[in-house]
């Protein structure tokens, strides 16, 4: 499979739809029916057909299902604006984070185990702070809270880099409370 075919699975015309699924091993898509060429005629315009309704990675990938059941995730009524730049960082903390997660010895099986959960939670909560839900906000602020906390008391464990970025995160959930409390 090369990149021109991989980008077709991902194009938004009728006749791409539905094509080469086969990752690195194009012989599948071509033995099941499923392998499409580029064609010249045809635009490869990459995208989605309608704007997704949330930002958060839950309802993203759950929304093939809440289609077909005929639900969907509501706007909040007053939504709370938290900005780019404080959604963006947010971000990076969970990247840096995770590479401070797999940076642990492997022996410390519940502290990975608590910053991976850490990182899930928080990227929902995060995606629900870009629909603009104020408990989401609340829910980051407390998650940061709770995590700097615990990182403090298991210091030894999960190193001084680990408790640093929480503390980032405790100070980043605090500013994003200003958005709530306008």
């Amino acid at each position: 499979m090369t990149p021109r075919h991989h980008r077709l699975h991902h194009a938004k015309h009728p006749a791409y739809r539905d094509r080469n699924f086969g990752s690195s091993l194009v012989i599948w898509d071509r033995l099941l029916g499923t392998f499409a060429a580029e064609r010249p005629s045809l635009p490869v315009d990459i995208g989605l057909d309608t704007p997704p309704r949330t930002e958060n990675p839950l309802w993203l990938n759950l929304a093939p299902l809440t289609d077909r059941l005929g639900w969907a995730p509501r706007a909040p009524a007053q939504p709370a604006q938290v900005g780019e730049v404080w959604l963006m960082a947010g971000s990076v903390l969970h990247f840096i984070l995770l590479c401070q997660v797999i940076m642990l010895p492997a022996g410390l099986a519940w502290p990975r185990a608590a910053l991976m959960a850490f990182i899930i939670v928080g990227t929902l909560l995060l995606g629900g702070a870009a629909d603009g839900q104020r408990g989401a906000i609340w829910g980051w602020a407390i998650l940061a809270t709770a995590g700097f906390v615990a990182s403090l008391s298991a210091l030894s464990l999960v190193g001084a880099g680990s408790a640093l970025l929480l503390g980032l995160a405790l100070l980043h959930g605090l500013y994003g409370l200003r958005a709530v409390l306008r």
